[in-house]
């Protein structure tokens, strides 16, 4: 029915007492996302004639949830009831007329965060060679300006698209409590979250490709330093930091969490050897169909080349062996490159089960090696 509309349909609503739509004058009501805004909207769609009516467009700074416990609405009084938030501001619940006329805000969870500054985020593009256009979230402390620009942290991961998240609280990185923007906002640091689309065999090749023109894009917003910038991931984002640093010098400081950098040991080593041959590594087949790709997708062969200070941060009960950080860390140090090691206890792959001790730990030790190199 919505086969002509220009936006992707993200959902129906409908009452949580059954699974049939909430129709009103043979039409029901749908929450669109607009990509190129990355904000949601309300039409209604006629059921008779398939026309779609804009009922209320959110402002690009707000977006709304879908799911069965993110929106509801009352069949005999036509009131919806919905989650919105904003890349300031949690989740709350809204309720509106049916109509959409006069939505209103219902709860105020959290309200000391208003007291917070996150961050400025804006949206940034830029072009591949093969012209591809890319977009990345870039987001500035208040003080940033092009007479005092900032210093600039790129959090990265291959394959991810962070830029949809732009109107999520915290632009969306609640899930992940090792790599918060606001975090690092409040140290005067620019956060850049770039949008990483790599190919499926041999991604790795791809990785300063697609990167660079982006800093690049970001730097001629005059709002960062060229000078100071800094590089952090973690799991397969800890994999893109390692090859990056072996691709690129521009990088001053980096921190790579639970990253793998060994594909040939990891490989032998992980019972699961799809994430090697047709997952995020994309080696295309084994060890033995292809054995110079696994090296050539592997840091630990390149360590040579690598300038910029290493943090690699590790838990002791991660998926992924620790060998694999103390290889880089080993390798680094008999080369005479500047890096450390840490290794966390009782700590597995995911930091959002680490204890609030050694969360606290490990900011303090990130925002020290990013503040000893970049400030």
């Amino acid at each position: 029915m919505t086969e002509n509309f220009e936006f992707d349909v993200h959902s129906i609503f409908y009452p949580s007492e059954g699974y049939t739509p909430w129709t009103v004058d043979n039409a029901i009501t749908i929450k669109v996302y607009n990509a190129k805004q990355t904000c949601h909207s309300f039409y209604r769609l006629s059921l008779t004639d398939n026309t779609v009516t804009l009922l209320r467009a959110e402002d690009k700074n707000w977006a709304t949830h879908t799911g069965r416990f993110h929106q509801d609405v009352a069949e005999e009084t036509g009131e919806f009831v919905y989650v919105v938030e904003s890349n300031q501001e949690p989740q709350n619940i809204w309720m509106s007329d049916a109509a959409f006329e006069s939505p209103q805000r219902i709860t105020d969870l959290n309200p000391h965060l208003q007291t917070i500054d996150f961050g400025r985020g804006e949206l940034i593009e830029w072009t591949l060679e093969d012209g591809q256009t890319v977009k990345g979230i870039l987001v500035l402390p208040i003080e940033a300006s092009e007479q005092n620009p900032a210093p600039m942290i790129v959090e990265v991961y291959a394959g991810a698209m962070p830029s949809s998240r732009i109107n999520q609280f915290g632009f969306g990185n609640g899930g992940v409590p090792h790599i918060r923007p606001g975090m690092f906002v409040s140290r005067g640091y620019a956060v850049f979250l770039p949008d990483f689309p790599v190919r499926k065999i041999e991604p790795h090749k791809q990785f300063s490709e697609v990167i660079l023109p982006g800093i690049d894009a970001a730097i001629a917003t005059k709002k960062v330093d060229a000078e100071r910038l800094g590089v952090i991931g973690g799991s397969f984002g800890g994999y893109t930091v390692n090859v990056l640093i072996t691709q690129t010098t521009r990088f001053k400081a980096a921190v790579a969490l639970a990253s793998p950098s060994n594909l040939i040991s990891g490989f032998l080593n992980q019972p699961d050897t799809g994430w090697y041959e047709a997952g995020q590594f994309g080696m295309g087949g084994s060890l033995w169909e292809f054995p110079q790709r696994y090296i050539d997708g592997s840091p630990i062969f390149h360590l040579d080349r690598v300038e910029t200070p290493l943090l690699l941060i590790h838990g002791d009960q991660d998926f992924i062996p620790f060998d694999q950080a103390k290889q880089t860390f080993m390798g680094l140090a008999r080369l005479e490159k500047e890096v450390v090691l840490l290794k966390y206890k009782e700590a597995d792959h995911w930091p959002g089960f680490w204890s609030n001790e050694n969360l606290a730990d490990y900011w303090e030790r990130v925002l020290n090696w990013f503040d000893e190199y970049l400030k």
